[in-house]
């Protein structure tokens, strides 16, 4: 049946803004990718060693403005005091965390990037040999897997050999129950329990194995597609360095995930 005449320019807008909007689409690629292949002067060196922001923030302006932009504080008292009665962890927290610069441990961006080539990098050889402990080879890690790892490096359970060495007990597997047997085969406890006397063991910070055991390992997305979602600026993206929750800013495009799962045993 042939369409009516009154039809036809509601047809004709139609296909317009369609061709408009796949244009702006194909351009809107095109320039990222041009910009993606072009390399980016450095107007001041960075060391190796350089673990002042400051410094790459002066190649990086807007990537250490993010990283400078404090995140949410937390103050608040611990929740579960009788379960960790004897533990520093019952005690109530008054000190607000404010992301990577004003966290107990601050990062910097020498911990998750390569200073010549910019690249995301495991710098905490500990995290890499437990890597090798479970079969992978960090050097051949690929970069969705990275962008997990950079994370996990420091937001994981983790131990201290008796030479006060970092350790991450992940030979077992990345389970609950595989952690705290490898914790015991160590002949680890973190605090005898000041109400029944009981040697005890507590998972520090367990993100890294929680995730690998969950629907976004599953679908190959990775820690930073959401704690650190791209901002857009014109043809360039950014990564947000400011930490944030996982929920507290929709994910915006980082990175398409990758169609494999990264679930970890």
């Amino acid at each position: 049946m042939p369409l009516p005449r009154r039809a036809w320019p509601a047809l004709f807008i139609a296909a317009v803004l369609v061709a408009f909007g796949l244009g702006s689409l194909l351009t809107g690629l095109a320039d990222r990718q041009q910009e993606a292949a072009r390399p980016r002067a450095l107007v001041t060196p960075i060391g190796d060693q350089e673990r002042d922001p400051s410094v790459w923030g002066l190649n990086f302006p807007q990537e250490y403005r993010s990283w400078r932009r404090p995140s949410p504080a937390l103050s608040r008292a611990a929740e579960g005091g009788e379960l960790f009665a004897g533990y520093s962890f019952a005690r109530d927290y008054h000190r607000g965390r404010s992301g990577h610069p004003e966290g107990l441990h601050p990062a910097a961006c020498l911990d998750c990037h390569d200073p010549r080539t910019m690249r995301l990098r495991i710098s905490q050889p500990a995290f890499a040999e437990a890597l090798t402990r479970r079969g992978i080879d960090p050097a051949r890690a690929p970069e969705q897997a990275l962008r997990t790892y950079v994370c996990a490096q420091c937001h994981s359970t983790y131990t201290f050999r008796r030479d006060e060495t970092l350790d991450f007990p992940h030979e077992r597997g990345l389970k609950s129950e595989e952690l705290i047997q490898a914790l015991e085969a160590r002949g680890i406890t973190d605090w005898t329990h000041a109400s029944s006397a009981t040697p005890m063991l507590k998972l520090r910070g367990p993100a890294y194995e929680l995730w690998s055991r969950g629907i976004h390992a599953d679908r190959g997305v990775a820690c930073t597609d959401c704690t650190c979602p791209m901002s857009w600026k014109r043809a360039a993206g950014s990564p947000a360095t400011r930490s944030t929750a996982p929920c507290a800013t929709p994910w915006r495009g980082s990175a398409p995930p990758a169609t494999a799962g990264l679930r970890e045993s």
